[in-house]
């Protein structure tokens, strides 16, 4: 690469930086936003505790109905069937539940990239004179 070419990106990432520092976006904002996002995981997480414990639940029952001898067979048969396939729904909840959560993560690192920016340019104007 040469030198002006290596200037030019130098310039176009300072020129990106800048644009993030004069965005109306503030130090207080993000922080609001930082905040709600871990509130928003927080549930994401109670969610997903909860989800594994239903599909426990019916791997529980499902183990149950596999030994009751004295219920007829085809509607014992039906019964696990119905329970497999809730089973199979909880399971992809809890695979949309994990990708909010690695959405939600992306996010975060974002936020934080840009609230490192934000405090570096706060105390470089505060030390100018």
């Amino acid at each position: 690469m040469s030198a002006s070419n290596t200037a030019l990106v130098l310039s176009n990432q300072h020129s990106k930086s800048a644009d993030i520092l004069s965005s109306p976006t503030s130090l207080i904002n993000v922080k609001v936003e930082l905040e709600a996002l871990a509130a928003r995981e927080t549930v994401l997480v109670a969610e997903l505790r909860t989800v594994r414990k239903l599909v426990c639940d019916s791997v529980s029952i499902i183990n149950e109905l596999e030994h009751v001898p004295h219920v007829n067979r085809w509607l014992r048969r039906g019964l696990i069937n119905d329970e497999k396939h809730k089973e199979a729904r909880l399971h992809m909840h809890i695979t949309s539940l994990t990708t909010d959560l690695r959405e939600l993560m992306r996010e975060r690192a974002q936020l934080q990239v840009q609230e490192k920016l934000l405090l570096e340019e706060e105390i470089r104007s505060a030390a100018k004179p």
